[in-house]
């Protein structure tokens, strides 16, 4: 089966969510065809052999750079806590 995996920041064996998506990202590869697509900071697409490892899993990494907005995630998100949403 072909799939294809969006991601929001470089899927990496360490660090958060990116980890879970890295460990994902290598089994579902053990048995599909996966095409992964990258939303990441722009910086992060620079450092050294982050991208190396999931040509190993992936049969396409398609990289499209993204900036997070500049109020952070759990600040939104608390803030709809309080709004009800």
């Amino acid at each position: 089966m072909n799939l294809l995996m969006v991601t929001a920041g470089v899927p990496r064996p360490v660090g958060g969510a990116n980890t879970r998506n890295f460990y994902v990202l290598k089994a579902l590869s053990n048995t599909h065809e996966v095409s992964l697509l990258v939303l990441a900071n722009p910086t992060e697409f620079n450092e050294s052999g982050v991208l190396s490892p999931l040509h190993e899993f992936a049969d396409s990494v398609q990289l499209i750079s993204y900036k997070m907005p500049s109020r952070s995630k759990r600040l939104i998100q608390l803030l709809d806590t309080f709004r009800g949403r």
